[in-house]
């Protein structure tokens, strides 16, 4: 919502907190997409004006990737992915490269909005924490835009936080599965 609207609607003036549940509201229904790091953008944004508003900050770590450990500590480094919506997807992203799976991140859907994770172009993979999922509003758009990518030809498969952290060998094994059965 634009924050002129929000304040507007608050009669000129609101609290810090109330403008960004607004926010939250709107992540929640698909009209904004949280990019993580205190970014947002529109869903239709194009990926490269995403980009562009990332920040990549580097550090110099004097000595930590020298010495025993150290060809782990690179390959790791190599292995991150700055579009990652969160950590949870982060571990699931990495486990199912592991397994051999071709994963893209953040995919952008036509008529849908930004999907957590897409396995071989076809399987869109969606992990859910309950933090932006609680509500009437969030359960009814994850409704929607599961029915979407379906009628658009994806499969889809939604994971909880329990389910990566606590059984993510069996998540693998199950997204496997699928993606080995074809579309």
């Amino acid at each position: 919502m634009d924050p002129v609207v929000a304040l507007q609607r608050r009669l000129g003036a609101s609290w810090w907190t109330a403008l960004m549940q607004d926010l939250r509201g709107a992540v929640r229904r698909g009209r904004i997409l949280r990019l993580g790091g205190g970014t947002y953008a529109l869903p239709d944004a194009e990926p490269e004006v995403v980009t562009d508003e990332a920040v990549v900050h580097r550090v110099t770590l004097p000595g930590c990737l020298r010495g025993p450990g150290s060809v782990e500590a690179r390959r790791r480094l190599g292995l991150a992915d700055a579009r990652s919506g969160s950590l949870l997807e982060t571990v699931l992203r990495l486990a199912l490269r592991e397994a051999g799976l071709p994963v893209e991140c953040q995919v952008l859907v036509a008529g849908v909005g930004r999907v957590d994770l897409v396995v071989g172009g076809w399987l869109v993979v969606e992990v859910d924490g309950f933090e932006f999922h609680a509500d009437r509003d969030s359960y009814r758009t994850d409704r929607r835009r599961g029915n979407l990518l379906v009628a658009g030809g994806f499969r889809l498969l939604r994971f909880s936080y329990e389910d990566v952290v606590f059984r993510r060998s069996d998540v693998v094994a199950q997204i496997a599965a699928v993606y080995s059965a074809g579309r």
